[in-house]
């Protein structure tokens, strides 16, 4: 997962991807956003469906070049 934000809730989680989505139209087209809930209650967002930490970091690059955060974290299995 290439993760965007950590926040305290569900809606700030949302309100900020849809931010971040807006701001960088062409790195989210037909790409899947997804947030989740951590073991200590945190709420972590991105994107989701990528193949490899490879595949993450590369996308994370980008993002870090328009001057948003970004870090690729492992994600279980679903």
């Amino acid at each position: 997962m290439a993760q965007l934000v950590k926040v305290a809730t569900f809606s700030e989680a949302a309100e900020t991807l849809d931010l971040i989505k807006a701001k960088y139209p062409s790195l989210f087209e037909n790409q899947s956003l997804v947030i989740r809930r951590e073991s200590g209650g945190a709420y972590v967002g991105g994107l989701g469906g990528l193949k490899s930490a490879e595949e993450a970091e590369q996308f994370c690059s980008k993002v870090r070049g328009g001057g948003a955060s970004c870090q690729v974290v492992a994600t279980p299995r679903e």
